[in-house]
């Protein structure tokens, strides 16, 4: 049927049509009611609209429109196989069944669908296919390949072959937008639904579209569930999705304005969710294992009830990425934004994923765990993570770690084993348990800042550009704490280092408890460590330009504490073996400082504390012993305390120097109640050879000859004034009047005399000591130098020691006791006693046999001398109460007394009660003055020798001269004999006066005739008398001779006995 305009109406109810011709309206439009079905296996067209109206439409023919082609049916329309074609489209059915159909148009205005339900499976096309454009010619065919009937144009009135397709011209007419409604299920598996213009697709019953297509304006579904596996949802506009379920496996849904999304369970397997505008998705579970879900321009924000998996998958943004779930898992996967990423989930695992934001990072999992194992966290701005336990391990590698301008962490733990946290500005970690960053790294630009219950470092770094700060009850410090700024370290309990613990400004160490540093402790500035008690071991160092240690308890170095300016304040300082104190300024201030020494396997190595400028002690004791060495190269003083700049001041209790050295190159002042300067490591025995075997001879009268006996003994040669000096003595003078020539004395080693002839050779001012007692021999090093000694203290015990200077000044207020030791001067000598001034040497003995004889002796170990070098010197001696100047008394079997000698260029001893001068002599170069408020007395010592030998002889024999003789003989021979002797005492002056003034008398008194007092008369003051006593020498000798003899004689005279003849003499 052709017209150019068809109108065909069947009125009768039920009464149907059925079309497998051709029905065309060349010139018109083609309509066609029908109260029954319309079935159309051939083709309906018009030129302008088709409009169909019937109860039902089956047709797997062609229905097409040259504009509009309109169906509506309250029935179902069934398209499977068919075409329905035109420039625009509107239909409306109960149900659209369009199984390998097409349902087409060419315009580019919206399609309008209205269904309760639509099938487009099995590759059926709703839409506009891809065509040439509007205006041209467009060839159609339903895509089962089925071609209408022939058909004869009616303008020309010729037919048409009936294998010839429908040829329209469509016309650029426009036309009104339309829509898609389906109240029911779209079902376009496999299908295609493709909507040119402003044509928007309402679904209310569910969506499948696997292996599908659906491109339309905007897509909503709302309600049912969606399947999309391997399908394909494309808008142009808005995508809003609201299912029970959401299956977009292999999938892609994607918009070109917003995506919203609303489910209960969301997968999204290797599938893509993507919008230009903004996605939001809710959901009880997403899964994007493997997909992708993004905001190409705007945000995306996915809150799951549920867990939220992102394994292998993406979740991005133009702007922030907004994340909230019970369970967020981003292993190997990515989150990505170029504003900010904020997470809140109950528990994150990241491991081996990345999470990055050209803004902020927050994450927030409560007391859930963050795991960053081998993943990265980065952000441009702050990163802010939070959670029960935060682990960032082994992110050393690249693009691994957390990273930001700005790094704020807080955990109940945290784990940054061999893991890396790196901020531009700031990294501040907080917690309340564990901070771990073994082998890790903590890196800050600026502050890098660690507040923690307890903080280990096994061979981890934390470094930052300006501050570095740890605060912790407890530590590990085999790491390194580093800061190219400064440094602060607070710990409430213990502290022991093995690392590297270094500022380059300044670094403050404070400990609750023990800190104990066996590596480095170390600021460019100022170091700074307080705690109870802290223990630099032998590979320790703590150092800074100024460096300041405290302990409330002990301070125990056996390794090095350096700096500029070095303090120290504890209650106990122990500087011990390898243990070095160095400092341009040294100040120490305790209770007690022990610089001493320390063996160690087999090694013995002693304690110095030296300062290049000025050394100062305060404390109530300071014990240097052992080889120890207090040195300053410039000011050395030792008082009871510090003040406020750090120097000495007051008394200390007692200072004792025993086998040390205490020397300054600059001043000296020694303040104490009690000075000792010994050496109680000197001892010695004597060890004689194997016992050597001899040979006896007896003369016929009666005298025995020991020749090859071998004794030992003591040779001392008495000289006048041996045993004490006191005196001033130039190199020419030393010799006649000192005498003291024995082996091992430092007066004749040449060492000594080069000091007096060129004292440039030693510049060191300093006090030596050497002494008796048990241990080790020590020697005297003759040194010397030129700055000031001053010493105060209650007593001063100078036991075998030296003290030296150029200008000496001892202070005591009670005794000064120089036993065996000598306090010299190069220019001035100063030695006062409020009590008593004692100079006294000390003795050795020695004893010997031979046979039956046994001889002892005694001899000098120590002589004691007040000296001073330089002529025109002088050396004043002074007493509250006594002066005494003692040679040695021996006693022993056999003793001498050895003298003592004051000596100089001027002599000056001053005495508020006695002076006493004992087997000693009192000279000097040009006058010796001796002043005593009581008495003077100089008086000889006495020598004593004694000897005793007893032998004894046994004889028996048998004789024949004329008769027989049997008989024994016994004698003994004892012999005992003692001489004394006087050792005589010497006041004088070799050319100037010798004076002397006392309250009492001046006495003499010498028992020997070899005993002299030499003075001068024009040196007497008026009123003042000598006296010069006796001199005697006493010898007594004692000899007992006993013989016994017995025997029988028989001859011709017969026997004659002779009994127990004693015959005695003795010589007195």
């Amino acid at each position: 049927m052709y017209a150019g305009k068809i109108w065909l109406v069947g009125t009768e109810a039920g009464v149907g049509v059925r079309n497998a011709g051709v029905i065309s309206a060349s010139a018109g439009g083609l309509v066609l009611q029908s109260n029954g079905w319309l079935t159309n296996s051939g083709t309906l067209q018009g030129q302008g609209d088709t409009t169909v109206t019937s109860t039902g439409v089956r047709n797997n023919g062609q229905v097409n429109a040259g504009q509009t082609l309109a169906i509506a049916t309250p029935g179902a329309l069934d398209n499977t196989g068919g075409a329905l074609l035109g420039q625009r489209l509107e239909v409306s059915a109960a149900g659209l069944l369009n199984r390998g159909g097409t349902i087409a148009q060419t315009g580019s205005q919206a399609l309008v669908v209205q269904s309760g339900r639509l099938s487009n499976a099995d590759g059926g096309l709703i839409g506009r296919p891809d065509v040439a454009q509007p205006g041209s010619t467009t060839s159609l065919a339903p895509s089962t390949g089925t071609a209408p009937p022939a058909t004869t144009s009616p303008a020309t009135g010729a037919g048409s072959p009936a294998t010839a397709s429908a040829t329209l011209t469509a016309p650029a007419v426009p036309l009104a937008d339309g829509g898609f409604s389906i109240a029911g299920l779209l079902d376009n598996d496999a299908g295609s639904i493709t909507a040119a213009g402003a044509s928007d697709l309402t679904v209310h019953s569910g969506l499948a579209n696997n292996g599908g297509s659906l491109n339309l304006r905007r897509l909503e579904v709302l309600g049912g569930d969606i399947a999309n596996r391997g399908g394909r949802v494309s808008t142009s506009g808005a995508l809003r999705l609201q299912a029970a379920t959401l299956d977009n496996r292999d999938g892609e849904l994607t918009a070109g304005g917003a995506l919203v999304i609303s489910s209960g369970q969301l997968q999204n397997v290797s599938g893509l969710v993507a919008a230009n505008g903004a996605v939001r998705i809710d959901a009880s579970l997403a899964d994007n294992t493997g997909g992708t879900i993004a905001s190409v321009k705007d945000r995306l924000d996915i809150r799951t009830a549920g867990a939220l998996v992102n394994d292998a998958g993406h979740l991005q943004a133009a702007g922030d990425v907004v994340l909230a779930s019970a369970q967020l898992g981003n292993a190997g996967g990515s989150i990505a934004a170029q504003s900010g990423v904020n997470i809140a989930a109950s528990g994150f695992g990241n491991r081996g994923g990345q999470v990055q934001a050209l803004g902020e990072v927050a994450i927030d999992v409560g007391a859930g765990v963050l795991d960053n194992d081998a993943g990265l966290i980065r952000g441009a701005g702050a990163v802010r993570l939070s959670a029960g336990t935060l682990l960032n391990t082994h992110t050393l590698g690249a693009q691994q770690g957390i990273e930001g301008d700005a790094l704020a962490l807080r955990a109940g733990r945290i784990a940054n084993d061999a893991g890396a946290l790196r901020a531009d500005t700031d990294v501040w970690l907080a917690s309340t348990g564990l901070v771990s960053n073994d082998g890790g790294l903590i890196s800050a630009g600026r502050a890098g800042l660690v507040d923690a219950g307890a903080f280990s470092n096994t061979g981890g770094t934390v470094i930052s550009g300006q501050l570095t700060r740890l605060t912790a009850r407890r530590a590990g410090g085999d790491g390194r704490l580093l800061s190219q700024g400064d440094l602060e370290l607070q710990l409430s309990g213990d502290f022991s280092n093995t690392g590297d613990v270094t500022a380059n400004g300044n670094a403050r160490i404070t400990v609750a408890g023990r800190l104990a540093n066996s590596a480095k402790l170390q600021a460019g500035g100022t170091l700074a460590v307080s705690a109870s008690d802290i223990d630099n071991t032998a590979g320790g160092e703590l150092s800074g330009a100024t460096t300041r240690l405290s302990a409330t308890g002990t301070l125990t170095n056996r390794g090095l504490i350096d700096g500029r300016l070095t303090r120290i304040e504890a209650a106990v300082v122990d500087n011990l073996g390898t243990g070095r104190i160095y400092g341009d300024q040294v100040g120490i201030a305790a209770g007690s400082v022990n610089n001493g020494a320390e063996t160690i396997a087999g090694i013995t190595a002693a304690g110095t504390i030296a300062a290049r400028q000025r050394l100062d002690i305060g404390a109530s004791s300071v014990y240097n012993s052992a080889g120890a060495l207090l040195l300053s190269g410039g000011d050395l003083a030792i008082g009871g305390a510090l003040d406020v700049n750090g120097h000495a001041i007051g008394e200390a209790g007692l200072i004792r120097n025993a086998a040390a050295t205490i020397e300054s190159l600059g001043a000296m002042r020694l303040a104490a109640v009690r000075i000792q300067n010994a050496n109680p490591t000197f001892s010695y025995r004597l060890d004689p050879t194997a016992p050597i075997g001899k040979t006896d001879y007896i003369a016929s009268d009666g005298t025995a000859y020991a020749s090859d006996a071998f004794g030992w003994d003591t040779r001392i040669r008495l000289v006048d004034a041996y045993a004490v000096q006191i005196g001033i003595i130039s190199t020419g003078f030393f010799q006649p009047v000192i005498g003291a020539q024995r082996a091992g004395s430092p007066y004749a080693d040449p060492v000594y005399k080069a000091y007096y002839d060129g004292p440039e050779a030693f510049v060191a001012a300093h006090m030596d000591s050497t002494g008796n007692g048990d241990g080790e021999m020590a020697f005297y090093v003759p040194d010397a130098g030129r700055g000031a000694v001053s010493i105060t203290a209650y007593n001063m015990d100078n036991l075998g020691g030296r003290i030296s200077g150029r200008d000496v000044d001892v202070q005591a207020l009670n005794d000064v006791n120089n036993i065996g030791g000598t306090l010299g001067a190069s220019h001035q000598l100063d030695v006062r006693a409020v009590h008593d001034l004692n100079v006294r040497s000390t003795t050795t003995s020695g004893a010997g046999s031979s046979g039956a004889s046994t001889s002892t002796g005694s001899g000098i170990d120590r002589t004691a001398g007040l000296y001073v070098t330089d002529t025109g010197g002088v050396l004043t001696a002074g007493a509250g109460h006594d002066v005494n100047i003692t040679g040695a008394a021996v006693q022993s079997q056999g003793s001498r007394a050895l003298g003592s000698s004051l000596g100089g260029s001027t002599v000056y001893i001053d005495a508020g009660h006695d002076i006493t001068v004992t087997g000693s002599s009192v000279v000097s170069d040009n006058g010796t003055t001796l002043v005593a408020k009581n008495n003077i007395t100089v008086q000889n010592a006495t020598n004593t020798d004694s000897q005793g030998s007893f032998s004894a002889h046994r004889e028996s024999g048998l004789g024949l001269d004329g008769g027989l003789a049997i008989g024994t003989q016994q004698s003994s021979i004892d012999q005992q004999s003692r001489r004394s002797t006087a050792a005589a005492s010497t006041v004088g002056s070799v050319n100037g006066d010798v004076s002397r003034q006392d309250t009492s008398s001046y006495s003499s008194e010498q028992k020997s005739s070899s005993a002299s007092i030499n003075v001068s008369p024009s040196g007497m003051p008026v009123g003042g008398g000598i006296s010069v006593g006796k001199s005697n020498i006493s010898s007594n000798s004692n000899y007992k001779s006993v013989t016994e003899q017995t025997g029988i004689r028989a001859g011709d005279g017969g026997f004659d006995v002779d009994a127990k003849v004693k015959p005695s003499r003795s010589a007195r």
